[in-house]
């Protein structure tokens, strides 16, 4: 039965490995050719969302935007407007310094029952990563 899980996992193992590479290809292909569609894509009135077709696709463009917010200038525009005013449009976020700080005060703190109270985990998606054998 060792055998079979051994062989299994040797099976499993290569097939996911060179998925995994297809997809990285495919991926890197794939968000150039997005690259190129977006500025053939026609935009109506100033819209974030064009549209174009090929012969067997229609194609949505959505042009997307990351904001940035620079903290300290936000401390600024805080002390301006006052707190009222500011947590109106602004949320204030509470996140751990770090890891290991949190996980100290956790497990030798003074009040590591109630930040652990404070905490929940959930499982995430397991990280897995491949390298070809002959690249070893």
């Amino acid at each position: 039965m060792a055998e079979l899980q051994v062989s299994r996992a040797v099976s499993l193992a290569d097939r996911a490995g060179a998925l995994h590479e297809k997809i990285g290809e495919m991926t890197a292909e794939l968000d150039e050719l997005k690259k190129e569609l977006a500025p053939l894509a026609e935009f109506k009135d100033g819209s974030k969302t064009g549209y174009l077709s090929g012969n067997r696709y229609a194609v949505t463009v959505q042009l997307k935007e990351n904001d940035k917010w620079d903290q300290k200038a936000l401390d600024g525009v805080r002390a301006e407007m006052g707190d009222e005013k500011f947590f109106e449009v602004f949320k204030f976020t509470y996140e751990p310094q770090d890891k290991k700080t949190v996980d100290g005060a956790m497990k030798f703190g003074a009040h590591g029952s109630s930040i652990r109270s404070a905490k929940t985990v959930t499982q995430g998606k397991p990280y897995v990563s491949f390298k070809r054998m002959e690249d070893c």
